[in-house]
């Protein structure tokens, strides 16, 4: 896949009773009030003029405009979500052309891919030498005739503001293409491909159990109503809701010292967010009542993320299927991420078999008053969990299709010891023998469970107390410093991995010190210092960048595990790296250390693997990707067809700047999503 030398990007505004935010732009299209205002396109080269032409609602599109989208040149827009929608869906647009198959690109993809704000607004500050998107007459036009009225209808546009209109979505495609000039220089031959595969398996979206959904809802809401009254009685009706964040402070905070957490702004403030609410519990002299308290509310959390299944119809089209669900680099790393319905959110289930399909059984159930009391009997006071974990089944095969999913073994640890050249964490894994087991082996112990909570919580450089916290909810219960020891014992035995944690930091500060020159990281990896930013190259050339990185003195306090086990708190004055990290509108001040660095990198490897196989997957006749998970990719194929051996093959089938890194899968066949 190449650069294009021509393009056609493309801009809509609309007006419409329905919520563009809460709902996602495929529903948005499909609301019976949506309709288009105007459009500009635009047919642009790199270094010349945009060239714009106008469209108002009710004018006939001329023929030397439909001509443009010939699929001679690639569609750009600024998440295209919205115009691919708008394409779909749109009633006063009869005479547009049919640009369901032509070569999609989106800005706001490339501006996450040089680890830039997605906002066209804050892009277009941020780039030398391209108009800035004008935000202040467009934000009046909007609020004056977008938003509906109090009686549903709009406000007619005066003539002037028509032409208003016009200048400023022509404004918005001009800086769009200007954007994407500036920006094609982070796109390397192997992301082409990827987004270009992720634009279609994006359009093509998922097909929703929306019966199945609108079930779990039900039995959420009824097990939050039973939670409430239970939270009113023990509180003597001091907290109404098991849901009411100022009633259950002031109550939990005259019976015990509420937990502090820094936000985002860098003060502290009291919290019971589940984390402290976690930690709370485990005392093992707490007030009954105040546990039982602290247990609703925390069930009741975990109830609040099915609340968004509520939306799942207005979501789907005629053929139950929702669109446009993910959203490429939607993380610093280059990993996607979801929206609307937040697919990469769905909890990971962990029944068995047949417990799972006793409850899906029930939730199908047409006659829900019976189903549920059964669905209760069953499950108990586990009920939310196994709610919880129902949730993956909302994604379904279609008629006469049949979902076949693999997901990658331990990627992130392969990718890891594949970076830092451990070769013998490397020859575990290609013999086939349980890393968690060698694990185990490795620091005296036979408990798997243990082996695994070290590899996969240890890898990045953990400290010891985070370590037996995260041990403890995995259900192992050690003394502090026996966990202390057993992280000891556990980089001992991975002097690679450890050693490449400190590789990485120590080429990332020569990088901001002395720029221009490239510092090889083991075999794979080169950090290079540049004007404004550095940027760590990864195997497939892809570019993670670290905007205006600089050394900084900071006072830092640590928790320090001594040998006897009691932990101590430590400041003192170290050398910090700080960078600039974007969000969807700016860029903010974040921080990074040696584990981080090398969590980043082994997980864009593990996402660059991730969309080979993405391509691959969607170049071959038999598989239709719909969607994928952090390391899972589920498709549709025809019922009889696909094999679960190729199709894992097909994700595991190395690419040359991957040689030597020992990938698996494990698939599945099934009617519901289960990776």
């Amino acid at each position: 896949m190449t650069t294009p030398t021509e393009i056609v990007g493309i801009d809509f505004e609309t007006r419409s009773q329905a919520d563009l935010k809460a709902l996602g732009s495929w529903a948005y299209a499909q609301h019976e009030s949506t309709e288009t205002i105007c459009a500009v396109i635009g047919v642009s080269k790199p270094g010349v003029r945009t060239k714009t032409h106008r469209w108002w609602m009710g004018d006939i599109l001329p023929s030397r405009v439909v001509d443009l989208f010939d699929g001679s040149r690639p569609v750009v827009a600024h998440n295209i979500g919205f115009e691919r929608s708008i394409l779909a869906h749109s009633t006063n647009m009869p005479d547009w052309p049919d640009t369901e198959e032509l070569d999609w690109l989106d800005t706001a993809d490339l501006a996450r891919l040089a680890n830039l704000p997605a906002s066209l607004d804050a892009l277009t500050k941020l780039l030398p030498g391209v108009t800035h998107k004008a935000t202040a007459d467009g934000r009046r036009l909007i609020d004056e005739y977008c938003r509906p009225q109090r009686d549903g209808s709009f406000a007619e546009i005066t003539a002037a503001d028509k032409g208003a209109f016009l200048d400023y979505c022509a404004l918005d495609v001009v800086s769009m293409c200007e954007a994407f000039w500036a920006l094609v220089g982070h796109v390397t031959p192997v992301e082409w491909a990827i987004l270009r595969a992720d634009a279609r398996v994006n359009r093509r979206g998922v097909c929703l159990d929306t019966h199945y959904a609108l079930s779990i809802l039900a039995a959420a809401r009824r097990r939050g109503g039973n939670l409430d009254a239970r939270i009113k009685v023990t509180t003597r009706g001091k907290v109404g809701t098991a849901t009411n964040p100022i009633e259950l402070k002031e109550w939990v905070g005259a019976r015990t010292r509420l937990p502090k957490t820094k936000r985002a702004n860098g003060k502290m403030s009291e919290t019971l967010d589940r984390n402290a609410i976690g930690k709370m519990i485990t005392d093992p002299v707490i007030d009954p009542d105040l546990r039982d308290v602290l247990e609703i509310r925390l069930e009741a959390s975990r109830l609040t993320s099915i609340a968004k299944l509520n939306r799942i119809e207005d979501l789907c089209d005629g053929d139950h299927r929702a669109s446009f669900l993910l959203v490429a680099h939607g993380a610093h790393t280059g990993r996607w991420s979801s929206k609307t319905l937040q697919l990469h959110n769905l909890p990971k289930d962990g029944r068995d078999a047949a417990r799972a399909a006793a409850v899906t059984a029930l939730l199908v159930d047409p006659d829900r008053g019976p189903a549920f009391a059964k669905l209760e009997a069953l499950c108990g006071s586990n009920l939310t969990p196994d709610l919880s974990q129902a949730l993956r089944g909302i994604v379904v095969a279609p008629p006469g299709r049949v979902l076949i999913g693999a997901d990658y073994s331990a990627i992130e640890a392969r990718v890891l010891a594949w970076l830092a050249d451990a070769d013998d964490v490397l020859d575990i894994f290609r013999s086939g023998r349980d890393i968690y087991v060698e694990d185990a082996k490795a620091i005296g112990s036979d408990n798997r469970q243990l082996g695994k909570v070290c590899r996969l919580a240890l890898g990045y450089g953990m400290g010891a107390a985070t370590f037996a916290e995260t041990g403890a909810r995995a259900g192992i219960n050690m003394s502090l410093g026996a966990w202390s020891a057993v992280q000891q014992a556990w980089r001992d035995d991975n002097p690679k991995i450890v050693a490449f944690w400190h590789q990485i930091e120590e080429a990332f500060r020569c990088a901001i010190k002395k720029p221009g020159k490239p510092i090889p990281v083991g075999s794979h990896l080169r950090i290079t210092g540049r004007k404004s930013r550095v940027e760590i190259r990864l195997p497939s050339s892809r570019v993670i960048n670290y905007w205006r990185p600089r050394l900084v003195q900071r006072d830092k306090t640590f928790t320090v595990v001594g040998e006897n086990g009691l932990r101590t708190r430590k400041t003192s004055t170290v050398s910090v790296i700080e960078y600039y990290k974007p969000t969807g509108i700016r860029m903010v001040d974040d921080e990074t250390y040696a584990g981080k660095l090398a969590e980043n990198v082994s997980s864009a490897v593990a996402r660059d693997l991730l969309g080979v196989a993405i391509a691959r997957l969607e170049r071959h006749p038999t598989y239709d990707p719909v969607m994928h998970v952090h390391d899972s990719i589920v498709a549709e194929v025809d019922t009889g067809r696909g094999d679960i051996g190729e199709f894992c093959d097909l994700m595991t089938r190395l690419p040359p700047w991957a040689a030597g890194l020992p990938l698996a899968a494990e698939g599945y066949r099934s009617h519901r999503f289960q990776g």
